[in-house]
């Protein structure tokens, strides 16, 4: 039975998935992927769109996996106001086709519903298999052959909100007891208004990457922050400084000293235009790129990395 969140399991006469959009990121056979999701819901405003994409990208980290057990990964994301239930892996694991690139190459990505907070349904579950091929039938099969001269090419299709039906059908790849506690829980947590992230199936070593990964973030943090408050003072005190000898040059002093407070001045004014161009360049150097991406390479190299079959520091991200 699916995991389930709202008063039990699925019941049997379950015949929709209320209010739900559709989010897709994948590449086609012939253009790599979006940097604004293949298919995202109508409403997903810039910044999320990024946020987003990065928490997707989690989901397909160490590809070998997914090519040896040929197993699709579910995923519970709760974040900036969505909720989404989705499944990460190679396309031709879920649907009977054979989702190959133009060098022949295996696509992988991944399909999620999505739904607005506010707007959840009362149980909220996961979902049967067939959900998901629904979902790429309809929005991603259409686009799939789009050449690379394609005008709207880069730009994602828009889903609505609406009624998605449900077979009443098992997922399909079964989970360990661990897994299916943690959806379960995920599930929960999402259905209480908290920000969850939970990927069934992600290796041991990438569990751990990702919770030292947020303890990163946070010190990182809190040290821009730190050095930001240091150079703030800095400046502050180098302006100060210059203002004094300024004032006793302009009215208090005669002769050398009278030279010598004015270039002391002068050396307190650059160093005060110092500081503020640290403090300038260094606000701008904590915040992420526009394009929110999170260690990506080349896209040679990460399709090398790919083939091989290389995890740890050469994630392959899409």
């Amino acid at each position: 039975m699916p995991a389930f969140a709202g008063g039990g399991r699925e019941s049997e006469g379950q015949s929709k998935m209320e209010k739900a959009a559709v989010l897709i990121h994948s590449r086609t056979r012939y253009r790599d992927y979006r940097q604004k999701f293949l298919v995202r819901p109508v409403d997903m405003e810039e910044t999320q769109i990024y946020h987003w994409r990065e928490l997707v990208q989690r989901c397909t980290v160490c590809p070998e996996e997914l090519r040896r057990t040929r197993k699709l990964r579910r995923a519970v994301i709760s974040a900036d106001g969505y909720i989404a239930v989705g499944a990460a892996g190679y396309f031709r694991d879920l649907y009977p086709a054979a989702f190959e690139d133009e060098g022949g190459r295996p696509v992988q990505g991944f399909v999620g519903l999505v739904w607005k907070r506010e707007d959840m349904p009362a149980q909220l579950y996961f979902p049967s298999v067939q959900v998901f091929r629904s979902a790429v039938t309809e929005y991603m099969i259409p686009r799939w052959e789009e050449p690379v001269n394609c005008l709207d090419g880069e730009k994602a299709s828009f889903s609505d909100y609406r009624d998605r039906r449900e077979d009443g059908g098992e997922w399909g790849w079964p989970d360990s007891p661990e897994e299916e506690k943690g959806l379960e829980q995920a599930l929960r947590q999402a259905k209480d208004g908290e920000d969850v992230f939970f990927c069934a199936g992600l290796p041991a070593e990438e569990k751990r990457k990702e919770e030292g990964g947020r303890k990163g973030e946070a010190a990182k943090k809190e040290s821009a922050g730190q050095r930001h408050a240091s150079l703030k003072a800095a400046a502050a005190v180098c302006l100060i400084c210059a203002a004094v000898m300024a004032a006793v040059c302009l009215f208090g002093a005669q002769g050398r000293l009278r030279v010598l407070t004015g270039v002391l001045a002068g050396l307190f004014v650059l160093a005060w235009g110092w500081e503020t161009v640290r403090l300038v360049c260094g606000g701008r150097q904590t915040k992420k790129s526009p394009a929110g991406e999170i260690c990506e390479m080349p896209r040679k190299d990460r399709r090398k990395g790919e083939e091989e079959g290389r995890c740890g520091d050469d994630i392959y991200l899409l």
